[in-house]
């Protein structure tokens, strides 16, 4: 199973390893439709380590439409880890600027 993470604003979880992450995330610029707070998930690929989670992600590809006219994003850190987020919130369409985004963990695990 491919780790997972859920964001809200500047904040999110990451579930990896049977771990659950908090982590959090500066620089996030989302185009949206006069919603002021985004919600979004996604899934993580090439995450062998948690320490490769953090980093500087650039965009790799964005506003790719999905099921349901949403869209997605594609983002790729310094250490090949790849994000893609995609809305959780109906209705709602957002890209994700080629300035990308920061993420550092939070040293505290969360309960789920």
């Amino acid at each position: 199973m491919l780790p997972a993470l859920d964001m809200c604003g500047g904040h999110g979880v990451l579930d990896f390893a049977n771990n659950h992450y908090k982590f959090k995330v500066r620089g996030l610029s989302v185009n949206d439709m006069g919603v002021a707070d985004i919600t979004a998930a996604g899934e993580v690929y090439n995450l062998t380590k948690l320490s490769d989670f953090e980093g500087n992600y650039f965009s790799v590809a964005a506003g790719a439409t999905i099921a349901g006219g949403g869209s997605a994003a594609w983002l790729k850190n310094e250490h090949g880890v790849v994000i893609k987020i995609h809305s959780t919130t109906v209705g709602l369409r957002f890209t994700v600027s080629v300035d990308g985004m920061h993420v550092k963990i939070q040293k505290d695990k969360v309960q789920k």
